[in-house]
């Protein structure tokens, strides 16, 4: 996953194409965003490399790429790393990457695990672990075996996300097909409509949620009190929703969007209300969207017949000031 960097405006923007970061391009983690402690570790990973990379914004032309068969995903909240997930001897788990360390254990193996998340505090974890063709939401305290499963059903349950106070929400198709459901900790089913509901997202202060709905036709973001009250699309009905991200300060859904069959752009939305702020239409198809953890700058990727580029962009007031990030850029989709 990829990262794009923009203070917001107060109106609607359209903008002229970013600029690129010239540097040499890694790939990061499609789950979560890059950028850890106020921006100054990135991580990444490269394919060519099989591996996990790793390098300090201070001196981003030194990367460390030491952890082979890793997938980066989302920094700790508030200390130095990212979680990840491993694999190795056909298994996978969930692992914490610190700088100049070998991975540490942060949950037991599967046959495939994805979707790690952090809580706010970075006391907890929540991930999608798959085992004998099913997927189970997994919570844990960051120690090697201190998971337990969160209401397992046979129609599996997958995309979890972590509140503040320990609640979880995450998709599932126990009931037909994908709904929202919250643990806290008894079971809510927080949906229903015969389209599927993926992939939700807390905002960071908790007080609502956000997430991909296949209504109308279409795939759209909605948002809602963190509660699932309130529903409504965020995303025009004409456009197709690909994916989002909140910001940290939990004042703007950034969301990838693209007329069927056209390149993805870049759209910026009021949280409140649900007003457009800005629009980003890179000379590319964007492929994932980021924050930096102000709150004032996005991250994000573009891909071509070349290749992805890594493109960054910043306004100031009402106006679009384009700046290279002095950080790696992105090889592969974010």
């Amino acid at each position: 996953m990829l990262l794009a960097l923009i203070a917001l405006a107060c109106g609607t923007g359209e903008s002229t194409a970013p600029t690129p970061v010239d540097s040499p391009a890694p790939a990061s983690a499609a789950q979560a965003p890059t950028a850890a402690q106020e921006g100054s570790w990135w991580a990444w990973r490269d394919d060519q490399a099989d591996a996990a990379c790793m390098v300090s914004a201070a001196a981003p032309s030194s990367p460390s790429c030491d952890w082979p068969h890793t997938w980066p995903g989302p920094p700790h909240p508030t200390e130095a790393g990212f979680a990840g997930v491993q694999q190795s001897d056909g298994q996978h788990r969930p692992v914490r990457l610190l700088p100049g360390q070998a991975p540490v254990p942060i949950g037991p193996p599967a046959d495939l695990v994805r979707a790690v998340r952090w809580s706010p505090s970075g006391d907890q974890l929540v991930w999608e672990a798959h085992k004998a063709g099913v997927s189970t939401v997994m919570i844990g305290d960051g120690t090697a075996e201190g998971a337990t499963p969160l209401h397992p059903h046979p129609a599996g349950s997958f995309e979890p996300d972590l509140r503040a106070d320990g609640a979880v929400v995450f998709a599932s198709s126990r009931d037909g097909n994908a709904e929202l459901y919250l643990a806290s900790p008894d079971l809510v089913r927080l949906t229903n409509d015969p389209g599927d509901d993926q992939r939700p997202r807390f905002s960071p202060d908790g007080s609502r949620l956000a997430w991909l709905a296949s209504r109308d036709g279409n795939t759209r973001v909605y948002r809602a009190t963190s509660d699932g009250s309130a529903q409504v699309p965020v995303s025009p009905a004409d456009l197709e929703a690909l994916d989002f991200a909140w910001s940290p300060n939990s004042s703007y859904i950034a969301a990838v969007l693209r007329v069927p069959g056209q390149p993805a752009f870049l759209q910026i939305f009021s949280a409140s209300n649900g007003s457009t702020r800005y629009v980003l239409r890179p000379p590319a198809h964007v492929t994932g969207v980021a924050w930096t953890p102000d709150s004032g700058q996005v991250l994000f990727s573009a891909s071509t017949a070349h290749g992805s580029q890594l493109y960054t962009s910043r306004i100031s007031g009402r106006d679009l000031a384009p700046a290279p990030l002095p950080a790696p850029a992105a090889s592969t989709d974010p």
